[in-house]
């Protein structure tokens, strides 16, 4: 491998990862900040990826990292590939670590738009493709990348030769393991035109997690891509993970520095030598000790460390095969001092909070009326799990829940939590059966209060908004559709509640809740969703449609906008008196091919009116 001059100065005068950078000729986007102790980790991937980053002779420009790491509010200390796009940017050139949602997948547009803003000759040879071609950006994602960024870039290699003596940095991260066929047509696209014999100036570094369900090797045996897997156990990973974990209590002492004298060393030698060796190599699972430690109350940060470690008394430390066994040392002994009459109020308190892969701060008033508990019960579990379980945030003088990613997915993995699991389909339905009571209060929302022990209705009309609409969020995507205690709850529900909140509710999830309902019940006699009508009640709602709506394909395919109704159309749900009548509405506006524009929901009470 010919390596860079500058890169061989560089390695030769044993700089920091940040010096080295500096010192070699590449560009960055401007990535999120991470901190000098996460940039001075893993030196030996450092230098690799900047070899091959140097290397004239490279046969490919793409780069993969695979990282098993779970997403934290830390997420940007934690991936090599967030370090490698911030040094770059730092070394003042560019290279591209997209931002936004740190769960959102990259893609064309999103490249297309940060490479145009750095480069104005790319930023027109791109403005005129997009005037020339406007049905472009409707094209498959292989024509896509060659049409916006391969062959624009191939033009640049000639009339612009700088960019092939520091090409840019491209670097992507897919967090999520199940790719979408777009996500992969992407992937795949880079790969290939990124690897051929004439490739443009694009250097990709890309990192993806471990549980990808794209098969990596399809990609490495045509297109000959780099791959390093980043590994717990290395020759550097306790030096390392001691580093990291100076800087991360270093910020917890300077928040609390009021309870620490000058000179007084925290954590003392003994606890960072167990801290050490609990988490060496596990860089993301630091963040499970700092919020447990980083609170005030109860004897304050040294306290909770002490409590940490005491915890943490035989417990293993990670290897590549378990990264988290020490973490999940630490969940089963805090979780074994719940006591066992609490375990029923636990698993619901954590079925509201670590539902659905959203960010879902909760409150513990909203936690009360949706589980229909007093407030003090609630409070009473939230004083238990705080910190381990649920993490606390405080914004303008009010205390939000939020779960902890690790504690999650230590409950939902069966051969870690064990007997402490919680299944996903466990936490759905412990979601699911709160939503339908709820929803049968939308008329009268004072009567969720009932149980709570409060009964200020105006005081707390934000947060009853907020748990109602919760509810009706959960109702319509919850289910398993197809589990039988939710069809029992579903069977059993009175429909008439959902007239009560249909303004709150957006058309194409009521259109995708209908027709998955329908194929999922229709062996079922008589259907939940059905136009043929089973009773009077049915036929009364039918007659009232007659010149006005026709029923509902209900086994027509394909999604709600792509699909071209002719008028107006009914579908009935619910069985006996709590059946409605949901009209859909379609647009009228002239020259313009009919779609569906609106719902109504009608209950028997306004049949008279109809």
């Amino acid at each position: 491998m010919t390596m860079h001059p500058e890169l061989k100065h560089a390695l030769d005068s044993n700089l920091s990862a940040l010096e080295l950078f500096r010192e070699v000729p590449w560009f960055c986007l401007e990535p999120p900040p991470v901190s000098e102790a996460f940039l001075s980790i893993h030196k030996d991937l450092t230098r690799e990826v900047i070899s091959w980053l140097c290397d004239s002779r490279r046969t490919s420009n793409v780069y993969l990292i695979e990282e098993a790491l779970t997403q934290t509010e830390n997420i940007y200390e934690n991936y090599r590939a967030n370090a490698f796009a911030s040094i770059c940017y730092d070394a003042h050139r560019f290279g591209l670590s997209l931002r936004g949602v740190p769960s959102s997948p990259p893609d064309i547009s999103l490249l297309c738009g940060a490479l145009a803003e750095h480069y104005p000759p790319f930023r027109r040879i791109l403005t005129q493709i997009l005037f020339d071609n406007t049905e472009i950006l409707n094209l498959p994602a292989r024509t896509q990348f060659k049409k916006l960024i391969y062959e624009p870039w191939k033009a640049l290699q000639i009339s612009h030769p700088q960019y092939v003596a520091a090409p840019p940095v491209v670097v992507l991260r897919w967090h999520d393991p199940t790719f979408i066929s777009s996500d992969e047509e992407l992937l795949r696209s880079v790969c290939e035109f990124a690897s051929m014999r004439h490739a443009p100036p694009l250097l990709w570094i890309i990192s993806f997690s471990p549980k990808c369900k794209l098969s990596i090797q399809d990609l490495l045996d045509p297109f000959y891509p780099r791959l390093t897997r980043v590994s717990v156990c290395y020759n550097d990973a306790s030096s390392d993970t001691e580093l990291f974990l100076h800087h991360r209590f270093g910020i917890i002492r300077q928040k609390h520095k009021e309870i620490f004298t000058e000179h007084e060393v925290w954590p003392l030698q003994e606890q960072m030598c167990h801290l050490t060796r609990i988490f060496s190599g596990s860089f993301d699972a630091v963040d499970v000790v700092t919020q447990f430690v980083d609170y005030e109350g109860d004897g304050g940060p040294k306290a909770h460390l002490k409590t940490f470690l005491d915890y943490m008394v035989d417990s293993p430390s990670p290897s590549d095969e378990q990264p988290y066994c020490a973490i999940d040392h630490f969940y089963t002994r805090t979780f074994s001092n719940v006591p066992p009459d609490l375990l029923p109020v636990v698993k619901q308190v954590l079925s509201v909070c670590c539902w659905g892969n959203r960010p879902n701060y909760v409150i513990s008033f909203v936690l009360a009326c949706l589980l229909s508990l007093r407030h003090d019960v609630v409070l009473g579990v939230l004083r238990r799990l705080r910190r381990w379980a649920v993490i606390l945030h405080r914004e303008d003088e009010i205390d939000l829940y939020d779960p902890s990613r690790f504690f999650k997915d230590f409950l939902e993995d069966e051969t870690r939590s064990r007997c402490f699991n919680i299944s996903e389909s466990e936490f759905r339905f412990l979601i699911y059966e709160v939503s339908p009571r709820i929803l049968s209060h939308y008329s009268n929302p004072s009567e969720s209060l009932k149980p709570v022990g409060q009964f200020a209705l105006k005081s707390h009309g934000s947060e009853i908004k907020k748990f109602m609409d919760n509810a009706l969020w959960t109702f319509y995507h919850a289910p398993a559709m197809g589990s039988h205690t939710e069809w029992t709850l579903l069977r059993r529900f009175n429909f008439r509640c959902l007239a009560y909140s249909q303004s709150n509710f957006h058309r194409p999830d009521l259109f995708n809740f209908v027709k998955k309902l329908y194929a999922l019940d229709k062996n079922n006699s008589p259907n939940i969703v059905r136009v043929v009508p089973t009773g009077p009640l049915d036929r009364q709602f039918i007659e009232k449609c007659e010149g006005i709506a026709e029923p509902l394909d209900l086994e027509e395919e394909g999604e709600w906008w792509g699909l071209r109704p002719t008028g107006p159309k009914y579908v009935l749900l619910g069985l006996e008196a709590g059946t409605v009548l949901v009209v859909l509405a379609t647009t009228r506006s002239p020259g313009v091919k009919l779609e569906y524009y609106g719902y109504s929901i009608y209950t028997s009470a306004m049949l008279e009116y109809m």
